[in-house]
């Protein structure tokens, strides 16, 4: 699981622009990963988001058989996505989005040995997410500083080189600041 937790690391610093350390993987099967101990890190290294537990069901061997193969346009799919907790950091980047937006935007290109003038379009998909507690702090376009409980939050995500699409269905809310 060790040697697990260090490839999956790998890959996903393959793909996003942050930093994404995992640390331990607790289960591995054809359709499933479990993870906890999850840290996400911006450009500057600072910590921008933790997650106590994260399980994720999607057809994992389709996913790293494409990854590796290094298609021209790749989109992965990850069918479901459950995080237990979680605590984010709201930093603004220059453009006025939080760098953790930034540090979880696929890379433009791969990081993967492939003809130098290939680049690789990579789009990652989560049709349903959960949330089961979260927690933020921060700021967005000089607001002040606030505080965020968020429970129950299901949605989606996309994200791509372009920018990212977040649907949020329905979530409980408690704000302060």
């Amino acid at each position: 699981r060790r040697v697990t937790a260090q490839l999956l690391g790998r890959t996903l610093a393959d793909l996003f622009q942050g930093e994404v350390t995992i640390g331990a993987v607790t289960k591995v099967s054809p359709q499933e990963v479990s993870a906890e101990d999850i840290v996400v890190r911006d450009a500057a290294h600072r910590i921008v988001l933790k997650v106590t537990r994260l399980t994720a069901q999607a057809n994992v061997l389709d996913i790293a058989k494409r990854i590796v193969r290094g298609d021209e346009k790749l989109t992965i799919v990850i069918d479901h996505v459950r995080v237990e907790h979680a605590e984010a950091d709201i930093v603004p980047a220059e453009d006025g989005l939080p760098t953790l937006a930034h540090a979880l935007t696929p890379r433009p290109t791969p990081a993967s040995p492939a003809p130098a003038n290939a680049e690789q379009y990579v789009r990652v998909w989560l049709p349903a997410v959960e949330i089961g507690r979260g927690f933020a702090r921060g700021s967005i376009a000089g607001s002040p500083t606030l505080e965020t409980e968020l429970s129950g939050v299901h949605g989606s995500v996309l994200a791509s080189p372009k920018g990212a699409a977040i649907d949020i269905d329905r979530f409980a809310l408690l704000a302060r600041g």
